[in-house]
Protein backbone atom coordinates (compact mmCIF):
# COMPACT_ATOMS: atom_id res chain seq x y z
CA UNK A 1 0.00 0.00 0.00
CA UNK A 2 2.89 2.50 0.80
CA UNK A 3 4.21 1.43 -2.66
CA UNK A 4 0.82 1.52 -5.16
CA UNK A 5 -1.63 4.11 -5.57
CA UNK A 6 -5.72 2.91 -5.92
CA UNK A 7 -8.19 4.94 -7.46
CA UNK A 8 -10.95 3.14 -6.00
CA UNK A 9 -10.98 0.40 -2.33
CA UNK A 10 -13.45 -1.60 -1.38
CA UNK A 11 -14.34 -2.43 2.10
CA UNK A 12 -15.93 -5.71 2.52
CA UNK A 13 -16.75 -5.10 5.98
CA UNK A 14 -16.37 -1.79 6.87
CA UNK A 15 -14.76 -1.83 10.27
CA UNK A 16 -11.82 -1.98 7.43
CA UNK A 17 -12.53 1.67 7.38
CA UNK A 18 -10.29 1.58 10.06
CA UNK A 19 -7.32 1.72 6.81
CA UNK A 20 -8.92 4.58 5.37
CA UNK A 21 -6.60 6.88 6.27
CA UNK A 22 -3.93 4.69 4.61
CA UNK A 23 -5.38 5.78 0.86
CA UNK A 24 -4.80 9.20 -0.32
CA UNK A 25 -7.09 10.28 -3.31
CA UNK A 26 -9.01 6.87 -3.24
CA UNK A 27 -13.14 6.17 -3.77
CA UNK A 28 -14.40 4.17 -0.65
CA UNK A 29 -17.03 1.80 -0.80
CA UNK A 30 -18.36 -1.10 1.36
CA UNK A 31 -21.45 -3.72 2.19
CA UNK A 32 -22.69 -3.17 5.60
CA UNK A 33 -23.56 -6.40 6.41
CA UNK A 34 -24.56 -5.85 10.08
CA UNK A 35 -24.91 -2.63 11.51
CA UNK A 36 -22.78 -2.86 15.03
CA UNK A 37 -24.22 -0.19 17.34
CA UNK A 38 -28.03 -1.89 16.68
CA UNK A 39 -26.11 -5.31 17.94
CA UNK A 40 -24.61 -3.59 20.73
CA UNK A 41 -28.07 -1.91 21.72
CA UNK A 42 -29.75 -5.24 21.53
CA UNK A 43 -27.18 -6.65 24.02
CA UNK A 44 -27.91 -4.00 26.28
CA UNK A 45 -31.45 -4.80 26.78
CA UNK A 46 -30.58 -7.66 29.57
CA UNK A 47 -31.31 -8.19 32.67
CA UNK A 48 -28.02 -8.04 33.87
CA UNK A 49 -26.83 -4.73 35.13
CA UNK A 50 -23.21 -5.28 34.71
CA UNK A 51 -23.66 -6.10 30.79
CA UNK A 52 -26.33 -3.39 30.37
CA UNK A 53 -23.78 -0.66 31.24
CA UNK A 54 -20.66 -1.95 29.43
CA UNK A 55 -23.31 -2.78 26.16
CA UNK A 56 -24.78 1.05 26.32
CA UNK A 57 -21.18 1.99 26.39
CA UNK A 58 -20.59 -0.22 23.70
CA UNK A 59 -23.30 1.07 21.74
CA UNK A 60 -22.54 4.92 22.43
CA UNK A 61 -18.83 4.06 21.05
CA UNK A 62 -19.95 2.31 17.56
CA UNK A 63 -22.73 4.45 16.90
CA UNK A 64 -19.76 7.17 17.27
CA UNK A 65 -17.36 5.29 15.22
CA UNK A 66 -20.06 3.78 12.75
CA UNK A 67 -20.99 7.84 11.79
CA UNK A 68 -17.48 8.36 11.01
CA UNK A 69 -16.19 5.05 9.49
CA UNK A 70 -19.76 5.61 7.01
CA UNK A 71 -18.88 9.15 6.04
CA UNK A 72 -15.60 8.95 4.85
CA UNK A 73 -17.30 6.17 2.40
CA UNK A 74 -18.42 7.19 -2.10
CA UNK A 75 -20.84 4.54 -1.75
CA UNK A 76 -22.66 2.23 0.86
CA UNK A 77 -23.90 -1.45 0.24
CA UNK A 78 -26.80 -2.49 2.31
CA UNK A 79 -28.80 -5.46 2.52
CA UNK A 80 -32.12 -4.51 3.02
CA UNK A 81 -34.19 -0.86 3.48
CA UNK A 82 -34.17 -1.67 7.51
CA UNK A 83 -30.27 -0.97 7.09
CA UNK A 84 -31.31 1.93 5.30
CA UNK A 85 -33.63 3.25 8.03
CA UNK A 86 -30.95 2.65 10.52
CA UNK A 87 -28.02 4.73 8.08
CA UNK A 88 -30.50 7.43 7.90
CA UNK A 89 -30.92 7.91 11.94
CA UNK A 90 -27.19 7.66 12.35
CA UNK A 91 -26.86 10.50 9.59
CA UNK A 92 -29.19 12.06 7.22
CA UNK A 93 -26.60 12.78 4.73
CA UNK A 94 -25.67 9.19 3.84
CA UNK A 95 -28.68 8.38 2.66
CA UNK A 96 -27.40 9.37 -0.48
CA UNK A 97 -24.81 7.20 -0.78
CA UNK A 98 -26.69 3.73 0.24
CA UNK A 99 -27.96 1.23 -2.44
CA UNK A 100 -29.80 -1.75 -1.42
CA UNK A 101 -28.06 -4.99 -2.72
CA UNK A 102 -29.49 -7.96 -2.35
CA UNK A 103 -26.96 -10.64 -0.58
CA UNK A 104 -25.70 -13.76 -2.55
CA UNK A 105 -26.29 -16.61 -0.53
CA UNK A 106 -25.98 -20.58 -1.13
CA UNK A 107 -28.93 -22.05 -3.20
CA UNK A 108 -29.30 -25.77 -2.28
CA UNK A 109 -31.67 -28.06 -4.08
CA UNK A 110 -35.25 -28.29 -2.25
CA UNK A 111 -35.76 -30.91 -0.24
CA UNK A 112 -38.74 -33.66 -2.30
CA UNK A 113 -38.93 -36.54 -0.19
CA UNK A 114 -41.79 -37.55 2.12
CA UNK A 115 -41.26 -37.09 6.01
CA UNK A 116 -42.12 -40.23 8.18
CA UNK A 117 -41.54 -40.62 11.87
CA UNK A 118 -40.75 -38.01 14.40
CA UNK A 119 -40.31 -34.23 13.28
CA UNK A 120 -37.51 -32.73 12.92
CA UNK A 121 -36.76 -29.02 13.95
CA UNK A 122 -33.28 -27.56 13.14
CA UNK A 123 -31.60 -24.40 13.58
CA UNK A 124 -28.39 -24.10 11.01
CA UNK A 125 -25.85 -21.60 12.27
CA UNK A 126 -22.15 -20.79 13.05
CA UNK A 127 -21.52 -21.45 17.09
CA UNK A 128 -18.36 -18.48 17.07
CA UNK A 129 -21.28 -15.84 16.92
CA UNK A 130 -22.56 -15.49 20.23
CA UNK A 131 -26.33 -14.91 18.79
CA UNK A 132 -26.26 -18.03 17.46
CA UNK A 133 -25.73 -19.38 20.79
CA UNK A 134 -28.06 -17.81 22.61
CA UNK A 135 -30.85 -18.62 19.85
CA UNK A 136 -30.26 -22.40 20.43
CA UNK A 137 -30.12 -22.62 23.92
CA UNK A 138 -33.30 -20.90 23.70
CA UNK A 139 -34.67 -23.20 21.34
CA UNK A 140 -33.20 -26.08 23.37
CA UNK A 141 -34.48 -24.77 26.91
CA UNK A 142 -37.36 -22.89 26.28
CA UNK A 143 -38.81 -23.27 22.91
CA UNK A 144 -38.31 -27.00 22.79
CA UNK A 145 -40.25 -27.08 26.43
CA UNK A 146 -43.14 -24.98 25.13
CA UNK A 147 -44.20 -27.39 22.41
CA UNK A 148 -44.13 -30.54 24.46
CA UNK A 149 -46.67 -28.97 26.53
CA UNK A 150 -49.11 -28.82 23.95
CA UNK A 151 -48.35 -32.23 23.46
CA UNK A 152 -46.31 -32.44 20.14
CA UNK A 153 -43.56 -34.74 20.34
CA UNK A 154 -39.93 -33.51 18.10
CA UNK A 155 -36.61 -33.89 17.54
CA UNK A 156 -34.40 -31.39 17.65
CA UNK A 157 -31.06 -31.02 15.22
CA UNK A 158 -28.30 -28.56 16.01
CA UNK A 159 -26.03 -28.27 12.93
CA UNK A 160 -22.95 -25.79 12.59
CA UNK A 161 -19.27 -25.62 13.14
CA UNK A 162 -17.86 -24.67 16.45
CA UNK A 163 -20.32 -25.70 18.85
CA UNK A 164 -19.50 -24.83 22.67
CA UNK A 165 -18.55 -27.68 24.90
CA UNK A 166 -21.88 -26.88 26.69
CA UNK A 167 -23.97 -28.02 24.31
CA UNK A 168 -23.01 -31.66 25.45
CA UNK A 169 -25.25 -31.19 28.08
CA UNK A 170 -28.40 -31.50 25.49
CA UNK A 171 -30.26 -33.88 26.38
CA UNK A 172 -29.65 -36.54 23.81
CA UNK A 173 -32.63 -38.53 23.03
CA UNK A 174 -33.67 -35.07 21.83
CA UNK A 175 -31.33 -32.91 20.80
CA UNK A 176 -28.42 -34.09 17.98
CA UNK A 177 -25.19 -31.37 18.19
CA UNK A 178 -23.69 -32.21 14.39
CA UNK A 179 -21.38 -30.18 14.74
CA UNK A 180 -19.26 -29.19 11.01
CA UNK A 181 -21.09 -30.43 8.86
CA UNK A 182 -19.25 -31.00 4.72
CA UNK A 183 -22.58 -31.24 3.07
CA UNK A 184 -25.02 -28.04 4.99
CA UNK A 185 -27.94 -28.91 1.79
CA UNK A 186 -28.22 -32.60 3.25
CA UNK A 187 -28.70 -31.58 6.54
CA UNK A 188 -31.24 -28.89 5.60
CA UNK A 189 -33.26 -31.77 4.02
CA UNK A 190 -33.72 -33.63 6.64
CA UNK A 191 -35.68 -31.10 8.34
CA UNK A 192 -39.30 -30.39 8.86
CA UNK A 193 -38.94 -26.67 9.81
CA UNK A 194 -36.30 -24.47 10.91
CA UNK A 195 -36.57 -22.51 14.56
CA UNK A 196 -34.46 -19.79 14.56
CA UNK A 197 -35.26 -17.77 18.10
CA UNK A 198 -32.40 -15.03 17.02
CA UNK A 199 -32.93 -11.92 19.72
CA UNK A 200 -29.24 -10.77 18.77
CA UNK A 201 -27.39 -9.44 15.87
CA UNK A 202 -27.95 -7.39 12.94
CA UNK A 203 -27.96 -6.99 9.27
CA UNK A 204 -29.81 -9.63 7.11
CA UNK A 205 -29.72 -13.54 8.36
CA UNK A 206 -27.96 -15.94 5.79
CA UNK A 207 -29.18 -18.70 7.64
CA UNK A 208 -32.79 -17.77 6.85
CA UNK A 209 -32.55 -17.35 2.98
CA UNK A 210 -30.13 -20.87 3.04
CA UNK A 211 -33.16 -22.57 4.95
CA UNK A 212 -35.86 -21.04 2.61
CA UNK A 213 -33.53 -22.35 -0.45
CA UNK A 214 -33.35 -25.81 0.75
CA UNK A 215 -37.51 -25.90 1.15
CA UNK A 216 -37.17 -25.93 4.39
CA UNK A 217 -40.25 -23.27 6.64
CA UNK A 218 -38.27 -20.87 9.10
CA UNK A 219 -40.26 -19.94 11.75
CA UNK A 220 -38.05 -17.05 13.56
CA UNK A 221 -38.61 -13.66 15.76
CA UNK A 222 -38.74 -10.62 14.16
CA UNK A 223 -34.75 -10.09 14.51
CA UNK A 224 -34.38 -13.07 12.30
CA UNK A 225 -37.19 -12.33 9.75
CA UNK A 226 -35.83 -8.57 9.86
CA UNK A 227 -34.69 -7.05 6.32
CA UNK A 228 -36.18 -10.37 4.33
CA UNK A 229 -39.27 -9.48 2.37
CA UNK A 230 -40.65 -12.79 2.38
CA UNK A 231 -44.49 -13.80 3.87
CA UNK A 232 -45.67 -16.59 5.86
CA UNK A 233 -47.06 -17.41 2.96
CA UNK A 234 -43.94 -17.91 1.44
CA UNK A 235 -42.24 -19.85 4.12
CA UNK A 236 -41.16 -17.46 6.51
CA UNK A 237 -43.34 -16.96 9.59
CA UNK A 238 -42.69 -14.83 12.64
CA UNK A 239 -43.46 -15.24 16.42
CA UNK A 240 -42.59 -12.48 19.14
CA UNK A 241 -42.62 -14.45 21.75
CA UNK A 242 -41.99 -18.35 22.86
CA UNK A 243 -45.63 -18.85 23.12
CA UNK A 244 -45.88 -17.72 19.34
CA UNK A 245 -43.14 -19.46 17.94
CA UNK A 246 -43.83 -22.87 19.88
CA UNK A 247 -48.09 -22.27 18.90
CA UNK A 248 -46.54 -21.70 15.34
CA UNK A 249 -44.53 -24.98 15.07
CA UNK A 250 -47.35 -26.81 16.79
CA UNK A 251 -49.98 -25.46 14.32
CA UNK A 252 -47.77 -26.69 11.04
CA UNK A 253 -46.88 -29.93 12.18
CA UNK A 254 -50.64 -30.86 12.80
CA UNK A 255 -50.93 -29.83 8.84
CA UNK A 256 -48.54 -31.86 6.89
CA UNK A 257 -49.51 -30.98 3.55
CA UNK A 258 -49.58 -27.13 4.43
CA UNK A 259 -45.57 -28.06 5.07
CA UNK A 260 -45.52 -29.54 2.03
CA UNK A 261 -47.11 -26.35 0.33
CA UNK A 262 -44.54 -23.94 2.38
CA UNK A 263 -41.80 -25.77 1.05
CA UNK A 264 -42.32 -25.92 -2.53
CA UNK A 265 -43.34 -21.77 -1.66
CA UNK A 266 -40.06 -20.90 0.34
CA UNK A 267 -37.72 -22.20 -1.99
CA UNK A 268 -39.26 -20.67 -4.95
CA UNK A 269 -39.06 -17.41 -3.43
CA UNK A 270 -35.65 -17.80 -2.64
CA UNK A 271 -34.49 -18.39 -5.75
CA UNK A 272 -36.66 -15.57 -7.32
CA UNK A 273 -34.72 -13.08 -4.39
CA UNK A 274 -31.08 -14.52 -4.69
CA UNK A 275 -28.72 -12.15 -5.98
CA UNK A 276 -27.10 -14.94 -8.54
CA UNK A 277 -24.94 -12.86 -10.32
CA UNK A 278 -23.22 -10.97 -7.20
CA UNK A 279 -22.83 -7.93 -9.17
CA UNK A 280 -23.60 -5.75 -6.12
CA UNK A 281 -20.55 -3.45 -6.86
CA UNK A 282 -21.72 -2.47 -10.42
Amino acid sequence: MSIHSFDRVHFEWHHMASYADLFEGAEFTTYAHDIYHQTSFRKSQTENWLKRIFYKIEFLRLKTWEARAFGCMDRIFIPSEKDMELLEKLDSSLKEHCRVSKLSFKIYSRRSAEFNGTPILGFWGAYSRMENVDAARTLVHTVLPAIEAQGAVVKVKIAGAHPPASFGQFPKEKVEVTGFVDDPGEVLRSLHLAVLPLQFGGGVKIKVLECLSAGVPVVTTPVGAEGIPCSAEQGLIVGGTTDELARAVVDLLRQPERIASLSRAAASWARSYADTDGAVLL
